[in-house]
């Protein structure tokens, strides 16, 4: 209650809602004229032709699409009739100009209905006919540059079923186009990396050399997506264990002789937790107790522990492991230690999760 005499504070009558009126959404029919002519260029690129003119056709068209909206890809049946484009041998690659040109001519506006196409383009990667492998190739690419960058979450889920693929060809491309989105878009690419990082590992150990080198070149670009300070020198060490495990011992040395200062997040995590995860196959107990050392610092520095929750599952029970097993009773204490900082961070997860879930009506009791 304001004190007698003062004056009382309202919210200006600007600032409120009062007779403003809401416009509905539009949800008008597409001009019939931009209509004829989407189908007009769909029913030219239904057949065979140069590949110059197909360009021209389909970048006329996409301009259309920019100044229609993206209803009219719907209305005028193009996408069930690209659809029919793709499944055709013969007019795959006016497809992949089609798919290319609205791509880049309409950006994010066709992003809903061109992206879910991306897993029949990388099949087309793996075509038997060279030029056909090219366009499609091309095309996701130009997808891919023109997505949001925090809608490429679920583009990514489409490349790592890429990655696992038996055609090498399919995996290539997958793991190239996984490396180009985290170098355009770091910032989004990095709350991706727990789900990246295992599927790019397991690919540098591929049989095909073509595969290792992509996967390789992918993993550098993921890597630098991170943002800590004291992660980012060790990301060549990181990586060349990954490649060469002999090397584990060693960088699980260098990482033990830092002193972490920066915030721990989950990208951060992403890239040293499977490194610690072989360190604890080692033999030597010394780099068992370094490993225990990393994991307890790095996680007293993280500040939400959700940040964690991905990691917790395969970290734990091996730093248990540890704990239990080694002769050594200093060590056992080192990983004990560790062990129960894990631990707190997995209850203050339970907590909040439980917290969450709490019914309303228990909720309002505790107020």
């Amino acid at each position: 209650m304001a004190a007698e005499g003062e004056e009382k504070k309202v919210l200006q009558k600007s600032y409120s809602f009062d007779n403003v009126s809401f416009s509905q959404v539009d949800l008008h029919e597409v001009d019939i004229k931009h209509v004829g002519s989407i189908q007009k260029a769909m029913t030219a690129l239904s057949a065979e032709m140069a590949n110059d003119m197909a360009t021209f056709t389909a970048d006329d068209m996409a301009k259309t699409v920019k100044e229609a909206g993206p209803r009219s890809l719907i209305q005028s049946g193009a996408m069930d009739t690209l659809k029919k484009l793709l499944a055709d041998a013969k007019t795959k690659q006016n497809a992949h100009t089609v798919l290319a040109s609205l791509a880049t001519t309409c950006s994010t506006i066709a992003e809903p209905l061109i992206v879910p196409l991306i897993p029949e383009l990388l099949k087309d990667c793996a075509h038997k006919k060279a030029e056909i492998r090219t366009t499609a190739e091309g095309a996701i690419r130009d997808i891919c540059e023109n997505i949001c960058p925090w809608a490429c979450r679920s583009v990514l889920r489409m490349l790592y079923e890429g990655v696992k693929e038996t055609k090498w060809q399919i995996k290539v491309v997958a793991c190239k186009t996984i490396g180009s989105i985290a170098a355009k878009s770091p910032e989004a690419f990095a709350r991706c990396l727990p789900e990246a990082m295992p599927v790019v590992s397991e690919a540098m150990w591929d049989t095909k050399a073509d595969v290792k080198n992509a996967a390789a070149d992918a993993m550098k670009q993921c890597c630098e997506a991170v943002s800590n300070r004291d992660i980012k020198p060790f990301v060549p060490a990181l990586i060349n264990a990954i490649q060469n495990p002999e090397e584990v011992s060693e960088t699980v040395h260098k990482l033990s002789s830092t002193v972490f200062v920066q915030s721990v997040d989950s990208p951060a995590l992403a890239i040293t937790v499977p490194i610690l995860l072989r360190g604890c196959q080692e033999k030597k107990t010394e780099i068992k107790r370094k490993v225990a050392v990393i994991v307890d610092n790095m996680s007293k520095l993280i500040d939400d522990h959700k940040e964690a929750k991905p990691f917790l599952p395969s970290l734990m029970p091996e730093i248990e492991r540890l704990a239990k097993e080694m002769s050594d009773p200093e060590a056992r204490t080192v990983c004990a230690k560790a062990l129960k900082t894990l631990g707190n961070i997995k209850q203050a997860i339970d907590e909040q999760e439980s917290a969450k879930a709490m019914p309303p009506d228990v909720c309002l009791a505790a107020l």
